[in-house]
C-alpha cells in the first residue's frame, strides 16, 4: 500500500523525485485508488493524474458528508466523468472518511477488483495429498486469524508463510 499524496507538477528537485517514485509505484500497482474531494471541483491536476493511471483504478469520491446538494453517488459519477474515467470500466465509490460512510462499499469494490467475482461453493479434492495440504492451509489460516488481533506481526507472518508453504504443496 503506497500513498502518493503530493503527486503534482513541481520544479523542486526533491519533490519531483518523490512524484516520480509515486508514479512508478502507481504504474506497478495491482490497484489504484484515485481519491478526489467531492467538496471541490475536479481540476486539471486531477485530470492529469487520472490520465497517467493505467490498469485497475477505483475513483474514490471523498467528503460526501460535505456535499449539500445532489446525491453523493451521482456526484461521484460526475467527478469520474470529469476525470475522463467514466467509460463503465472504472468503479466509483462515494465515501466519507470522517464518518465512515461508503467504506464497506469501497472495500467490496476493492475485493472485486483484485479477486474478481468468481466464487466456488464447493470443490472436489480427489487426491489425498492435496486434501492433507488444504487442511494444513486451513489450519494455518485459522491460526493466523486468531493471532491477528494484538499479536506481533512476526507471528502473523509465520502463520502466513506456513499457509503459503502448505498451499504450494
Amino acid at each position: 500500500l503506497v500513498d502518493t499524496a503530493g503527486w503534482r507538477t513541481t520544479v523542486d528537485v526533491a519533490e519531483r523525485a518523490g512524484v516520480e517514485r509515486a508514479q512508478a509505484a502507481a504504474a506497478g500497482a495491482d490497484l489504484c485508488l484515485l481519491v478526489v474531494d467531492l467538496s471541490m471541483e475536479v481540476d486539471a491536476e486531477d485530470r492529469e493524474i487520472a490520465s497517467k493511471l493505467d490498469g485497475r483504478t477505483i475513483v474514490v469520491a471523498n467528503k460526501r458528508d460535505l456535499v449539500e446538494c445532489g446525491e453523493p453517488d451521482e456526484l461521484a459519477r460526475q467527478a469520474s466523468a470529469e476525470l475522463h474515467m467514466s467509460n463503465g470500466d472504472v468503479p466509483v465509490a462515494a465515501v466519507s472518511a470522517t464518518h465512515g460512510h461508503g467504506i464497506e462499499d469501497l472495500r467490496a469494490l476493492m475485493v472485486r477488483a483484485c479477486l474478481g467475482t468468481h466464487t466456488c461453493d464447493a470443490a472436489t479434492v480427489t487426491n489425498v495429498r492435496h486434501a492433507h495440504a488444504l487442511r494444513g492451509v486451513a489450519s494455518s489460516l485459522s491460526r493466523l486469524d486468531s493471532v491477528l488481533e494484538g499479536a506481533p506481526l512476526e507471528i502473523a507472518g509465520t502463520e502466513l508463510a506456513q499457509a503459503s508453504h502448505e498451499l504450494g504443496e
